[in-house]
């Protein structure tokens, strides 16, 4: 969770607005941003890449352990639908299990 919390940091120093949402085991996070309008994946792949970089080097002794994985998970998508969003399925657990957590004041 502690480098969840510094990839925020690195967003907030670059910049960047993150959204923190907490995991449905309740011990691991996911940190998410997002775009006004539509970008290419190779850009959103890098800014991606450039924060997990600055949050390491925030955290000193970050280590790609607590990398999971990234979306858009390549620069060049398929053509049609590549992911399942939450609302494209019934959820598998009840909405209550993730929580999405505000990390700047209104």
């Amino acid at each position: 969770m502690f480098d969840a919390l510094m990839y925020v940091k690195a967003g907030r120093a670059l910049q960047v607005p993150v959204a923190l949402e907490v995991s449905r085991s309740g011990v691991g996070a996911h940190a998410w941003v997002f775009f006004t309008s539509p970008v290419p994946a190779e850009m959103a792949r890098r800014l991606g890449t450039g924060l997990l970089r600055e949050a390491m080097a925030l955290r000193g002794r970050m280590n790609l352990a607590s990398y999971d994985r990234l979306f858009p998970s390549q620069d060049l998508l398929p053509a049609g639908p590549t992911t399942s969003t939450p609302r494209s399925q019934p959820a598998a657990r009840p909405p209550a299990a993730s929580t999405t957590l505000r990390t700047r004041p209104r």
